[in-house]
């Protein structure tokens, strides 16, 4: 038996929001380590985080409902985006400096057990990370996304690619397709962006323009 859509969509909405508060209040661990304000402080910056996870969702929902010709919830929407974004960086990498602090104290467990008093081997394997790594990938996060932001915020670069067609196509001579997909109009990216777009395909001078997909980022009033 199928469930009811409204059902399928609250247990979707909860296995994700759920997912994601995790994943804000593990990067919110590692924030808080670096920030070293004890613990009622560490506990305002995690917990501060995780109420800044549903920044997106949020927005869209006033976006949606109280302000749909803009106010507060496109702050809030635009703000979620580059959150989700820089969360997301942030995961990733504290998992890799998580999964490397592992690997290297197991390799240096054979050491640290010939010391007189050696620590017990899990709390050897699985302390945290130290104050001064977490700040060395958080510096990490922080130039990544400002690399991201300078990629973004560029004019889109051009990549020419050749393909040979199998013989015995239809086609009597060389045909130049211009593509390119996941503008998401919106909040984020707006007339200039998309004319900026439009001036360089125009100046490829293509026989076919072909956009795959996620040219709108939704049906918001700011999108269509």
């Amino acid at each position: 038996m199928t469930p009811p859509r409204w059902l399928s969509f609250l247990m979707f909405i909860s296995i994700t929001g759920s997912l994601w508060v995790l994943v804000n209040y593990y990067v919110g661990t590692k924030v808080a380590r670096v920030a070293g304000r004890g613990k009622r402080g560490s506990r305002l910056i995690t917990w501060g985080l995780v109420g800044l996870a549903f920044t997106y969702p949020f927005g869209a929902l006033f976006d949606r409902l109280l302000w749909p010709d803009g106010g507060p919830g496109v702050v809030l929407t635009v703000l979620g985006a580059y959150l989700i974004g820089v969360v997301s960086l942030a995961f990733t990498t504290f998992r890799l400096g998580d999964l490397g602090g592992l690997l290297y104290k197991s390799w240096t467990w054979s050491r640290v057990r010939k010391l007189p008093h050696p620590p017990a081997f899990r709390k050897h394997i699985f302390a945290p990370l130290g104050r001064r790594v977490c700040a060395v990938l958080i510096g990490v996060v922080v130039v990544a996304t400002g690399a991201a932001l300078w990629g973004g915020l560029s004019d889109p670069g051009v990549r020419r690619v050749e393909v040979v067609a199998p013989t015995g196509t239809a086609l009597q001579g060389p045909v130049k397709v211009a593509l390119f997909s996941d503008v998401h109009i919106g909040r984020l990216i707006g007339r200039d962006e998309l004319e900026s777009i439009v001036d360089i395909v125009n100046g490829l001078q293509p026989d076919l323009v072909v956009i795959p997909g996620d040219l709108f980022e939704d049906a918001t009033p700011a999108s269509v």
